[in-house]
């Protein structure tokens, strides 16, 4: 085990996500002069204002070493940004049963192992085998709620009902979305768009880990 600075170790997640300074400053509600200070080492930050960063950064396996400011991790050259193991949140449960709109149920704290370049990319466990084969009940899908929406993207929908669905997008004149069913590839037409809450690009179908 290593100890290392935590404002490397943060200076190099930064760059690794392609944020700038001024994106961390507004994640963490401070000034991007402050940001610059705390990074480059020329101010401390507190301990409160060191785990925002972190949790901004989404470095979630570091152990922090209070008495003198240094994170711990693995390896003699942590600092590089290859040592980082990357972690997206599950923000929950979507149980498709007999029908291709899914139930949403909060899961404990979890977190899985995933490399996105996207700061605020987050992840849903499919359970229910509506939506197979295209994904696999216990199979995870990671949405990228920053991602421009293009024709053939499969997407996450939430309704105003609170309910999900996952769908294909299909254009039609300019951009005037229709929608499909991602195994059928058939156009979904009893489907309101009114319903639409929330439209996401789902980035990827993730396996769940194996022991």
């Amino acid at each position: 085990m290593k100890e290392m600075k935590w404002n490397e170790l943060a200076e190099a997640r930064r760059k690794l996500l392609n944020l700038s300074q001024e994106d961390l400053a507004e994640r963490i509600g401070a000034t991007q002069g402050a940001v610059g200070n705390w990074l480059n080492g020329r101010r401390k930050g507190d301990l409160s204002t060191i785990m925002r960063i972190f949790q901004a950064l989404e470095m979630l396996e570091v152990t922090f070493n209070s008495s003198n400011g240094n994170v711990i991790s693995d390896g003699e050259n942590s600092s590089n940004s290859n040592n980082i193991v990357p972690k997206i949140k599950v923000k929950g449960s979507l149980t498709f049963k007999s029908e291709l709109v899914g139930e949403f149920e909060e899961l404990d704290e979890r977190y899985f192992t995933f490399y996105s370049t996207t700061p605020g990319t987050y992840a849903y466990q499919v359970l229910g085998s509506k939506l197979e084969p295209r994904i696999v009940s216990g199979e995870y899908i990671v949405v990228d709620p920053r991602a421009k929406l293009q024709n053939y993207d499969e997407v996450l929908i939430k309704l105003k009902n609170g309910k999900y669905m996952i769908r294909v997008l299909l254009t039609g004149r300019g951009e005037e979305w229709r929608y499909a069913d991602p195994n059928t590839m058939k156009q979904d037409t009893d489907f309101n768009p009114s319903e639409i809450d929330t439209m996401e690009y789902i980035a990827a179908i993730v396996k769940p880990p194996r022991n």
